[in-house]
């Protein structure tokens, strides 16, 4: 399968609408609601969470009509894999996060010019899964 080939203005829009959703997610961040869920989710013991990404899954979330926590009831493929379920077949992630990275040089070392670029992850959803039979 070939990789599509976006001319520079397509990935200046992609990138544009990445940073207004994650502007967006920042905002809503500061509510008292979202405060609440990220208190709850660390107090749970949940490894490395973002506020900005429970806000942002949560945002998406609400708008999809679909309940839960992130990080317990929306995960990766590979995270539901771990916990032993799959995700069934022909699903697709409904919802994304957005980690950010940055230019590396020869190294491995990121670029001291601290551009960074959003990077999608998609996530699936509680509903969306099923126990592995083994």
């Amino acid at each position: 399968m070939k990789r599509n080939e976006f001319t520079p203005e397509q990935k200046r829009e992609y990138y544009a609408s990445l940073r207004s959703k994650w502007a967006e997610a920042k905002t809503l961040a500061a509510t008292d609601e979202i405060g609440a869920v990220y208190i709850q989710l660390a107090e749970m013991g949940i490894g490395d969470i973002s506020l900005y990404n429970v806000s942002l899954i949560l945002m998406q979330a609400q708008a999809l009509g679909l309940a839960g926590l992130p990080y317990i009831d929306f995960k990766t493929y590979d995270g539901w894999k771990g916990s032993g379920f799959q995700v069934k077949r022909g699903e697709t992630s409904p919802v994304f996060s957005l980690t950010w990275v940055g230019a590396k040089d020869e190294d491995g070392e990121e670029q001291a010019d601290g551009q960074k670029w959003p990077k999608l992850t998609h996530l699936f959803h509680s509903s969306q899964i099923e126990a592995v039979v083994s």
